[in-house]
């Protein structure tokens, strides 16, 4: 009954056709290169997959996210793994005749990171308090406007810089 209050009601169209999706997180975790998501791309559409999305640790650069204590607010392609960047993906994508997703969480921040060293007044901290760390991340100060510029600016550079992004995975796990 649920399902089909919500098919009915609360999703847009909810009795169309949906895509598929092939995320590579647990086919490969932080463990992959340009090349590894190539093949991912092409096993995809030989499976009827209609898009890719590119999960955690395809950016940072100075500190490379290898894992989960890194980088989170250097929302720059990591060259070594992904050295024609995204809009290189969105190309193997197409020519895989699928379309490209990507994840972010522009609302946390790693205390080992560029963003964490320019500004560390940004995450949300209390006075007098130890620090709480969730997941080895801070939580980002969205009441700051220079904040918000910031998160803005994360998804409209990726927009501006790759036209045919088809999806954004964006989580909100704080």
């Amino acid at each position: 009954n649920m399902q089909a209050f919500a098919r009915n009601y609360q999703v847009k169209n909810g009795k169309g056709d949906r895509m598929t999706l092939l995320n590579n997180w647990e086919n490969t975790y932080f463990n992959f290169n340009e090349q590894v998501l190539a093949d991912c791309m092409k096993d995809a559409k030989n499976l009827g997959v209609d898009m890719f999305l590119l999960d955690d640790g395809w950016f940072g650069n100075k500190y490379p996210r290898n894992d989960d204590k890194t980088s989170l607010g250097d929302w720059q392609a990591m060259k070594a793994k992904l050295p024609h960047g995204v809009p290189g993906l969105i190309k193997i994508a197409k020519e895989n005749g699928i379309k490209f997703g990507i994840w972010i969480e522009p609302e946390m921040v790693s205390p080992k990171s560029e963003l964490f060293e320019k500004h560390p007044d940004w995450a949300i901290k209390l006075p007098n308090r130890e620090t709480y760390y969730a997941r080895n991340q801070l939580v980002l100060d969205l009441t700051n406007p220079k904040v918000q510029d910031f998160v803005f600016s994360v998804v409209d550079n990726l927009m501006k810089e790759n036209p045919d992004l088809a999806f954004f995975k964006w989580d909100s796990n704080s």
